[in-house]
């Protein structure tokens, strides 16, 4: 366990920390490439301008850490949770996140461009003007998510779940959304240019001129998703603050 220890500006390229126990250890601008710090935890963690490029955080537990600025390119961290983290401006190009916990997590500015985000879990995340190109979101939940402005150029969003996510002048040109789910999502302004749409769920989306949609081929009970991505049996509204209860 390592517990209020200053590591601002370290060297810890390639160090086994797997498992280790972090708390309220400063690692502000530390190197940290290539470092293994699977299934390890933080608490009061700041990673700002750290270099994480590489490193294998798979399993970690990293909700509500600070990676302002800091460079987690190529990173794996396949089911690592994120919750609540500020990921603000963080570069995360190729990095793997395969099925990771975002809730709520901090990532405006954030470039992540040909990231791995299949199976993650990204409800009410903030991603307003990251840069998210060819990013893979196969399955990916993103209700209620921020993404204004966001770049989704030729991004994979294959049976994502993004209900009431707003999108507004967000760039899907070429975007892959078949499959998707898109009910009652906010779509003012986004560039929807080559985008493929078929099969994608749009009941009550604000379309990028303004209009609503609202046509669904035989709606049923799928057409009312739940905020989790699940389909209920009631065809409920589930209230969002009921979900995050449960997740915790």
């Amino acid at each position: 366990m390592l517990a209020g220890v200053n590591l601002s500006g370290a060297d810890l390229t390639g160090t086994d920390l797997a498992r280790v126990i972090f708390d309220n250890v400063n690692l502000y601008g530390a190197s940290l490439r290539g470092t293994d710090l699977r299934f390890a935890a933080f608490s009061g963690v700041d990673f700002s301008y750290a270099d994480l490029c590489g490193a294998r955080l798979g399993g970690a537990m990293l909700k509500s850490e600070l990676f302002r600025k800091a460079d987690l390119s190529l990173a794996e961290m396949a089911r690592a949770n994120l919750g609540g983290a500020d990921l603000s401006e963080a570069k995360l190009n190729y990095a793997n996140l395969t099925d990771a916990q975002l809730l709520l997590t901090e990532l405006t500015g954030a470039t992540m461009e040909q990231a791995r985000l299949e199976g993650a879990r990204l409800y009410g995340a903030k991603l307003s003007g990251a840069q998210l190109a060819s990013a893979n979101f196969r399955g990916a939940r993103l209700s209620r998510a921020v993404l204004i402005e966001a770049s989704l150029i030729e991004a994979d969003l294959t049976g994502a779940t993004l209900y009431r996510t707003d999108l507004s002048g967000a760039d899907l040109s070429s975007a892959d959304l078949r499959g998707a789910h898109l009910q009652g999502a906010y779509l003012i302004d986004a560039n929807l240019s080559g985008a493929n749409l078929e099969g994608c769920r749009l009941r009550g989306a604000v379309m990028p001129d303004g209009s609503v949609h609202d046509y669904t081929p035989a709606a049923s009970h799928r057409d009312f998703l739940r905020e989790d991505g699940e389909f209920p049996q009631n065809a409920v509204d589930h209230d969002i603050n009921g979900l995050f209860r449960t997740l915790k």
